[in-house]
């Protein structure tokens, strides 16, 4: 059974949170949120009567034990990272067989934001490390939010029970929701892992490949130009290849979902996308309006194909950018952040994706390190958000403004499709060079400036709590 001391005394953290020890000078700090009756509509509490009734309550509380010392009592205050206010608590009782019942409040203003599937899932997870055999909950059946926040932890609905209360007029009928231990798969050293998961990527590859020329289908690019449809059937191939190697690398050696690594459907995931995508073309749409402000770009609009090449480029900038991240920024950041921390993670992953575009057109050492640098903090983008999403749709918003709405050379590639046309002419440092704008000095600052601000905010507008811990290198 967990030491309910040692837990209870605990301070955790999530992406977005801060859970602490429940004391009784919270109380001043809860009692106007815990006031509001939007909270008790379906529990027989209701709103404290005074803050010296609830100051009281919570220094009963803080003993850890019930009167006859038969269940622990385990409560925290979750607090906002974000502002430092406190937003609700999150209550267990253990039982000396090692079961806990979950309970929950989170202030109405606060209301879905995800903050309490955060908050109790990073409980949870505590609660098991610690041995905690089974985690149960009882609510009454019109609790639809609760219902949905318990699914989404991975609970099971139980026994059904009529009239189980009666409150505030009416009959409560209940469900039990429960959720075990689960079972820990026996885990391969994390170089293993990861020596797996490369040579799955590497052989498929090297399939697609063998495959292509085999099939005489034509190559993906042609004197430096890309070429539409190719490019767009490479991307699917690519993106099949990475989601399904890393499926099986998660559910074969380490018994965990496509979630945990933020490839999969998750409530906020068209939030992220939209964050994502337009910070991603912030960085281009910028940098080619100022140059061309200062008189260092000419940007002429053009008549694409909008069928024949425009909508296949949209489609495979997408699904390439996606392809990258999954590669360098998804199950490989965390294994070798498993080993080595996110910071460590980071920069390995910012060095391949340097090194990946050394063979690009126009590639020169300026243009390199700066697109090491990005890697790095788009690593660092999935370790704060706990999801791939972020990353995936600024990588695909960048390409997509930069090579198809303004038509420059995006990493030393040119694309057709594009809406205008955009010369650069000046001084290498600002133009980039034969690489393009990317390894412009100008474009470095705006972008650095741009990811350091969604590395601040990101947490708070689009993390997975399913997938934090994973990108700690805390599993």
């Amino acid at each position: 059974m967990p030491d309910p001391v040692s837990l209870g005394e605990t301070v955790f953290e999530t992406a977005r949170l801060r859970l602490e020890p429940l004391r009784e000078s919270h109380a001043a700090e809860l009692f106007e949120l815990l006031s509001d009756p939007r909270m008790y509509p379906f529990v027989p509490q209701d709103a404290p009567e005074s803050l010296a009734w609830l100051a009281g309550r919570y220094k009963k509380l803080e003993t850890r034990l019930s009167g006859d010392g038969s269940e622990e009592w385990l409560n925290w205050v979750v607090r906002s990272k974000a502002d430092g206010a406190c937003i609700g608590t999150v209550q267990v009782t253990l039982c000396r067989d090692g079961r806990a019942q979950l309970a929950y409040e989170i202030g109405a203003p606060h209301w879905r934001r995800g903050f309490a599937t955060e908050a109790c899932g990073r409980v949870i997870e505590a609660l098991f490390k610690q041995g905690a055999t089974e985690v149960w909950a009882e609510l009454d059946t019109r609790n639809e939010a609760s219902i949905r926040l318990l699914e989404r932890l991975g609970f099971q609905r139980g026994a059904f029970k009529p009239k189980a209360d009666h409150f505030k007029g009416t009959d409560s009928d209940e469900w039990t929701y429960s959720l075990p231990r689960p079972v820990e798969p026996r885990r391969m050293h994390a170089a293993f892992r990861l020596a797996a998961f490369l040579g799955l990527l590497i052989a498929g590859a090297a399939v697609i490949g063998f495959g292509w020329r085999a099939l005489g289908l034509p190559r993906q690019m042609q004197g430096g130009v890309v070429q539409p449809w190719s490019l767009l059937a490479t991307g699917a191939l690519l993106v099949l290849l990475g989601v399904g190697v890393t499926w099986l690398s998660l559910r074969r050696m380490e018994g965990r979902g496509l979630r945990t690594v933020g490839l999969w459907f998750a409530p906020g995931n068209l939030r992220r996308a939209a964050i994502g995508c337009f910070f991603g073309g912030l960085t281009p749409a910028l940098v080619a309006s100022g140059l061309a402000i200062a008189g260092f770009a000419t940007i002429t609009p053009v008549s694409p194909d909008l069928l024949g090449i425009t909508m296949p480029m949209i489609g495979a900038m997408i699904l390439i950018s996606s392809w990258e991240e999954i590669l360098l920024r998804g199950y490989f950041v965390q294994v070798i952040g498993e080993m080595g921390g996110p910071w460590i993670a980071a920069g390995i992953s910012g060095l391949l994706f340097g090194l990946m575009h050394a063979g690009n057109p126009g590639a020169n050492p300026a243009g390199l390190i700066i697109t090491a640098a990005n890697g790095v903090l788009l690593a660092m983008l999935a370790v704060r958000t706990g999801s791939l999403w972020l990353a995936c749709w600024y990588h695909a918003g960048w390409n997509l403004v930069a090579a198809l709405g303004f038509g420059m050379r995006d990493s030393g590639m040119l694309s057709p499709g594009a809406f205008f046309s955009t010369e650069l002419h000046g001084p290498t440092l600002l133009t980039g060079g034969s690489y393009g704008f990317e390894a412009s000095l100008i474009s470095y600052f705006v972008e650095a400036a741009i990811l350091v601000l969604l590395l601040v905010y990101a947490p708070r507008w689009a993390s997975d709590p399913a997938g934090w811990p994973y990108y700690q290198g805390k599993r």
